[in-house]
């Protein structure tokens, strides 16, 4: 999957979106380059990647795999 982009087609330019949230790479181009204000055919590519991982999927993934391991041992299963 290629890395996600914010293109301005004013300016003519692409900005690579790395840890960052694409709303803050496009809030900072248009500070510096718009006096805030928005460009015409502005985009994002890729944005649509993986999503982040939160502290709830973990701890129900934790529970899934204690229920697992609970049942695996009340039938025997070694692990």
């Amino acid at each position: 999957m290629s890395p996600a982009t914010y293109w301005c087609d004013v300016c003519r330019t692409a900005y690579p979106i790395g840890r960052e949230r694409p709303e803050v790479v496009r809030a900072r181009h248009r500070a510096d380059f718009h006096g805030g204000g928005v460009p015409q055919g502005e985009r994002f590519d890729g944005v649509d990647g993986p999503r982040e991982i939160n502290s709830r999927q973990v701890l129900i993934a934790l529970g899934v795999l204690a229920v697992f391991a609970l049942v695996s041992s009340l039938l025997g299963i070694k692990l």
